[in-house]
């Protein structure tokens, strides 16, 4: 699932925000921190809207090359547990 990402510079660092999950921030000293720092928060952020959704666990799979990997992703888990993200 891809996501769009607002990026900040101030003269602090980097802030990111992930515009479609609401409260889902982060920051870090250079861009690529803070990018790093946002994946994390996007992590932490699923697992709980779906833990509050009453989903047991959450994984984040990646795969490249010819690998084949099938996985729900979080918005699939929430809408068979009956929620919708905003």
């Amino acid at each position: 699932m891809s996501y769009r990402l607002r990026l900040l510079e101030t003269d602090e660092g980097w802030a990111v925000s992930c515009l479609a999950l609401p409260g889902c921030h982060s920051q870090g000293e250079s861009r690529d921190e803070a990018l790093a720092n946002n994946r994390e928060a996007i992590t932490l952020w699923l697992e709980v809207e779906a833990e509050e959704a009453g989903v047991k666990s959450v994984e984040m799979l990646e795969t490249s090359g010819t690998a084949h990997c099938e996985a729900h992703s979080v918005a699939q888990i929430l809408a068979l547990a009956g929620r919708v993200l905003p």
